[in-house]
């Protein structure tokens, strides 16, 4: 599902199962919701001042939601309570490249997770900011997010208030690569940054510049809970050996205009755990620069772009109906001197489907299908790749449903393979 440009508040009403009468938004099917510019500025999903709900409430793992922004949602009911902006249920889901703003979970001090609240799944690469949890002196948990499960990576989570901590983890939850700046916690012996009870785990993030509420000791302004679970990660107050101690806010770009991107003189740089066995996810950081640049990965959001050539791509649309045409765009940083060689692998199988010298391309599929995309570039001596995996979702035309049908198959694309009911179909083509 593409959304058009503009703000949507009294427009949304879509509930596939009715699974949970607090959100403005129910999706507990393989729906991804994408705003169709690329910019999650431009797509603003709030709701009405009557409305007095959360804005989305995710339950598939393959239920997603990316290039939005979630805003101004406000929980203040006694039941499913949790996530001012968002709730992932435990069967999970996806946001991505969103901006989740000024959520309010409020119903008493067990209200948690102000902008989301999550128990699996993943949130990368959003800005999450201005999230209130309760509105009390003890306040509920995690203003920014809750987790008892799931990933958080590669996210920004700035300027929020709460009544405990701005991030509060447990279980087996991961929070990798992200920087917490700015964040305040109002309630009395809170901690402003984040909390890590059980086995959650965080690694290579940034806490910096948070301020926790009268009483609290200085480490609350960074972290509580276990300090082991803490892996190397930049803080403003002692944690533990594997991390760094800082004093101040040295070595980001401008962080008196909130621009905390590393410069190459940051104790960040290079400084992290091994990206690929941290829990994260994504390929990329916030700004979509690709993990890792330098000789290891960087901690915090954003990673240091050196002399070193770095491939990105975006496609115009990224769901539709066979048959569905799909512009590519391509951009290089780090070129060295030589001819620009763009080697496209439109389902990602391994074999090349297109070699041009343009940064744009199109190409039609033909059948539904989900597909990776992989572009591979190169120039003189250098080359570099990129894939966004399950990039390209592409639905059939035409759906057949014969009743009671024990040969059922996705993609329900002849008479053989039909739905067995009407309802599996509308759940597909939704």
């Amino acid at each position: 599902m593409t959304v058009a440009a503009g703000t949507y508040a009294d427009l949304w009403e879509y509930d596939i199962s009715r699974a949970d009468s607090n959100s403005v938004v129910v999706v507990t099917t393989p729906v991804r919701i994408v705003g169709a510019t690329g910019n999650p500025a431009d797509v603003v999903v709030t709701r009405t001042a009557e409305q007095q709900k959360r804005i989305f409430y995710l339950g598939n793992p393959l239920a997603s939601i990316s290039y939005l922004t979630v805003s101004n949602g406000f929980n203040n009911l006694s039941t499913l309570r949790h996530g001012g902006n968002i709730f992932i249920n435990s069967d999970g889901g996806t946001v991505s490249d969103c901006i989740v703003a000024n959520g309010w979970a409020n119903s008493d001090y067990s209200a948690h997770g102000g902008n989301i609240y999550m128990s699996a799944g993943t949130v990368a690469r959003c800005i999450i900011e201005k999230g209130t949890s309760a509105d009390n002196e003890w306040g509920g948990k995690g203003s920014a997010v809750h987790m008892t499960g799931g990933v958080l990576e590669n996210c920004l989570i700035r300027n929020q208030i709460s009544g405990r901590t701005a991030v509060w983890t447990s279980g087996s939850s991961i929070v990798a690569n992200c920087t917490l700046v700015g964040n305040r916690a109002a309630a009395k012996e809170s901690n402003a940054g984040i909390n890590a009870d059980n086995n959650a785990k965080v690694v290579n993030c940034v806490i910096i510049g948070n301020t926790a509420g009268c009483g609290s000791i200085a480490k609350n302004n960074v972290w509580r809970g276990n300090a082991a679970n803490f892996v190397n990660c930049l803080a403003d107050a002692e944690i533990n050996s594997s991390c760094i101690y800082q004093s101040g806010v040295s070595g980001f770009a401008v962080p008196a205009e909130g621009d905390f991107r590393l410069t190459p003189t940051s104790a960040a740089l290079d400084a992290g755990a091994d990206y690929e066995t941290s829990g994260a996810t994504s390929t990329t950081d916030l700004d979509r620069n690709l993990r890792v640049a330098g000789n290891g990965v960087d901690i915090g959001c954003y990673e240091l772009q050196l002399d070193e050539m770095i491939v990105a791509f975006d496609a115009d649309t990224v769901t539709g109906i066979n048959p569905m045409t799909v512009v590519f765009t391509a951009s290089v940083a780090g070129v060295p001197p030589g001819q620009i060689i763009y080697s496209w692998d439109f389902d990602n199988d391994g074999t090349v489907d297109l070699v041009t010298d343009e940064a744009s391309c199109s190409h039609t599929y033909l059948n539904p299908s989900t597909n990776s995309v992989k572009l591979t570039v190169s120039a003189g001596t250098g080359s570099a790749s990129l894939i966004w995996m399950n990039y390209i979702n592409v639905s059939p035309n035409t759906m057949y449903v014969r009743a009671g049908n024990e040969n059922a198959e996705y993609p329900y694309t002849s008479w053989d393979i039909a739905a067995a009911t009407v309802e599996a179909a509308v759940d597909i083509a939704a």
